[in-house]
């Protein structure tokens, strides 16, 4: 007389429980069928019983197709609930690179809204002198001056960036990436610098008169506020109107080409604001800092490089203008 046997499952092998791996078991567990719950797979999960029948092929069959139907079912699910939970980090394997938008990047560009911002910050960034320089003492005018114009724009600009991105003010302030930005960054504008220089004494250019009257005049303890002023108060206030307001008005997520427009146009803004510079090398110089700062805001993802390179800048600036008057080489 023939005994009936009962095949049984192997347990599955424990695998470490990462984010995917608990997805997958999330999504296992939600899509199974009753025979994937316990149950053999075989005929139907019963016992298998005499000798195998013709039949039995067709029954194998079938129970294959049904395996496959369901790991497709299981599968299809799991995709997405992985875009659900990662849509940002899944790649379109099937979609042509260049027919969709990039990751992040929103489907309808905001261009009103950041435009409305852009106004608000350029009024505040041009009537936001104006109470400074009325209700200043003259007296601190000498020495104070960054302070009392450039110090209500700060203000109120980071007042306006931290009401516009209270939801995610820290990680949109820093961004995404230091290091290498940073890096690049710091050595492109010192090159840029040390060019500028080199130029202007071969063609033997004069000193700008802004630079020249700017610590003229003060005492050391004078000297060091306005130094100080204008390492802090000019960087923050420059780098939240032009590398923040002024460059998102353009989608330079989306391709290289907006990406380039975006940071020529805020360059040319950023050097028609220095109107205290006469020579052509200034200008140039101004220009190319600004494509530098501009193209570390995009690489970064965040406002903390394009400051940090913006004080650099105003170090290296201060430093080269004092060696080279020190050393006769203006002309």
């Amino acid at each position: 007389m023939h005994t009936p046997q009962t095949r049984r499952c192997k347990p599955p092998r424990r695998l470490p429980r990462r984010w995917w791996m608990q997805t997958i078991c999330d999504v296992s567990a939600k899509t199974a069928t009753p025979r994937s719950r316990g149950r053999c797979p075989g005929d139907g999960g019963r016992t298998l019983s005499g000798p195998h029948r013709p039949q039995d092929h067709l029954r194998r069959f079938d129970h294959c197709h049904f395996d496959f139907v369901c790991s497709y079912s299981r599968m299809m699910a799991l995709c997405l609930t992985l875009y659900r939970t990662h849509g940002a980090t899944v790649t379109h394997v099937f979609t042509p690179s260049d027919t969709h938008l990039a990751a992040g990047v929103p489907a309808n560009f905001p261009f009103f809204k950041r435009l409305g911002m852009f106004v608000l910050a350029a009024f505040i960034f041009i009537f936001g002198t104006i109470p400074g320089l009325l209700l200043a003492p003259p007296a601190t005018q000498a020495y104070g001056a960054f302070i009392t114009t450039l110090g209500p724009v700060a203000l109120l600009l980071c007042a306006l960036f931290a009401w516009q991105h209270r939801a995610d003010l820290g990680a949109t302030f820093r961004g995404n990436d230091l290091r290498r930005p940073l890096r690049v960054g710091a050595i492109s504008v010192f090159a840029v610098y040390m060019l500028c220089g080199l130029l202007v004494a071969v063609l033997g250019l004069p000193r700008e008169a802004f630079m020249a009257e700017l610590f003229a005049g003060l005492t050391t303890w004078q000297t060091l506020i306005k130094l100080a002023s204008l390492m802090i108060l000019a960087p923050i206030t420059e780098e939240l109107m032009m590398r923040h307001y002024a460059l998102r008005l353009f989608p330079y997520e989306r391709s290289h080409l907006w990406k380039w427009v975006s940071v020529l146009a805020t360059s040319a803004l950023f050097t028609s604001l220095h109107t205290q510079y006469g020579n052509w090398p200034t200008l140039a110089l101004i220009f190319a800092v600004g494509c530098i700062l501009a193209l570390a805001r995009i690489a970064s993802g965040g406002l903390r490089v394009p400051i940090l390179l913006h004080m650099f800048a105003e170090v290296i600036a201060c430093s080269l203008d004092w060696t080279w008057a020190s050393a006769g080489l203006y002309g």
